[in-house]
């Protein structure tokens, strides 16, 4: 069993699994905030998730974003840039859980607005199979037109979820470019909920029913 997970290239919170059930304890969440937003904000989702066996570690966006964090910078500034940058710290924050015990397959990537969409460009380029990418009122960039994606990608699972208000991020775009990751043979699923750009409770509800599936 993993225990005390860490990482020196993020401020974050740690809270460790409890409840084990059936499960042995070597699966980490970790949880990306939204624009000018703050791993402090999550520690409620987490606990409200309360998936049995689950770590989680939330952290901080690496841009600083007025009195808060970012993933990139929004419009009209190039998000290329900080996707990229925010990308790679990704991966070094994935290499420092493997070599804490863990495997690709034992992570799961979650984030909301801006960090479902860093969870979500982190598939798109990743070399293995992960535990699943969850992203929640995401912002989906339009993909490029020769991503193929390889037998990795496609057996990595994503939850997808999105308010039919929301309007920050329209659900009608993340409808439509959510449908070319679907004709791409990526498995998602995807449902709406009667709410803005938010996260609800019968979300976490569905969610803790797919990851404890996937478990």
């Amino acid at each position: 069993m993993v225990q005390n997970l860490k990482t020196e290239n993020f401020k974050y919170i740690y809270i460790p699994a409890v409840n084990f059930g059936q499960t042995n304890a070597n699966k980490v969440m970790i949880v990306m905030h939204g624009l000018g937003d703050s791993k402090d904000s999550y520690v409620d989702f987490c606990k409200e998730l309360n998936v049995s066996g689950l770590h989680y570690l939330i952290i901080d966006g690496p841009i600083p974003y007025f009195f808060g964090n970012a993933w990139y910078d929004p419009p009209p500034e190039d998000h290329n840039t900080g996707i990229r940058f925010s990308l790679d710290r990704i991966n070094l924050l994935i290499e420092e859980l493997k070599k804490q015990g863990l495997s690709s397959e034992d992570i799961f990537l979650t984030g909301f607005s801006q960090g479902g969409c860093i969870a979500l460009e982190y598939l798109y380029q990743c070399q293995e199979r992960l535990g699943g990418i969850i992203a929640l009122s995401p912002k989906i960039y339009p993909l490029r037109e020769d991503f193929k994606p390889g037998p990795h990608q496609l057996k990595t699972p994503i939850f997808l979820c999105h308010g039919l208000y929301d309007e920050v991020i329209p659900y009608q775009e993340m409808e439509t470019r959510s449908q070319r990751l679907i004709d791409k043979g990526l498995t998602i699923f995807k449902r709406p909920y009667p709410i803005e750009h938010d996260i609800d409770i019968t979300e976490i509800e569905d969610l803790r029913s797919w990851i404890n599936e996937l478990l």
